[in-house]
């Protein structure tokens, strides 16, 4: 009886990735939907991709979607992402949170704007990547204050299927895309403490940036 259950749940697997199911990582983490919103925008399944799109709405100052939980110093972000359109940045946060409290309070109403993760009191470090509509270089950051840390040529400008690795380990950071380093930098401080991730989209305003994001995992070291 309980082979055939195997059996059973093993065929309806297969029968779903047939269809073209959005396929999650076993990571919960994969599921994007399940990520905290903040700003104007919205993330559907994309069957046909087995991915998911994440789109940023009319009038918006930036989509950012947090993770549901945290991580400590020693996080991998891995992903593939493929921008729709050449008009956007998407960015990754790591270790973000409020240096006062240690949480992360996103108001409700936030429209999605840059202050948020680079001013006052919310710190991170902040990778940015598919920036030739506004700079040529893709870098990384430490926020609050947008310190600099690495950049380099935007390798990742086009409009297709990049696999991401964004990184850290302690102090040491690092961007790879398709398996070989682009970025690399350390923390020339005292290197922030665990926090969220964050996955950042910020396009003309007009409602036609989107992003597909597919086999998202995280992992701690």
């Amino acid at each position: 009886m309980r082979k055939s259950i195997v059996f059973l749940f093993a065929a309806a697997f297969i029968i779903l990735q047939g269809c073209g199911a959005v396929r999650v990582s076993k990571n919960p983490d994969g599921d994007l939907t399940a990520w905290r919103i903040s700003g104007v925008g919205t993330v559907q399944p994309a069957p046909a991709e087995k991915a998911f799109r994440v789109t940023e709405g009319s009038a918006s100052k930036g989509l950012t979607l947090v993770s549901p939980r945290t991580f400590g110093k020693n996080a991998v972000v891995r992903f593939g992402v493929k921008p729709e359109r050449y008009e956007g940045v998407c960015v990754v946060l790591l270790s973000a949170s409020d240096k006062n409290t240690g949480g992360l309070a996103v108001p409700p109403n936030h429209d999605g704007s840059l202050g948020f993760w680079s001013e006052g009191t919310v710190q991170n470090y902040m990778f940015a990547f598919h920036t030739g509509f506004h700079q040529p270089n893709m870098y990384i950051k430490r926020n609050p204050g947008m310190n600099d840390i690495a950049q380099a040529k935007d390798i990742a400008a086009g409009q297709t299927w990049y696999d991401m690795e964004i990184g850290r380990a302690g102090a040491r950071l690092w961007m790879k895309v398709g398996g070989k380093i682009v970025l690399e930098g350390t923390d020339p401080g005292s290197g922030l403490p665990g926090g969220y991730i964050g996955i950042r989209l910020r396009g003309p305003g007009d409602g036609s940036f989107s992003c597909l994001f597919r086999d998202l995992t995280v992992r701690e070291k």
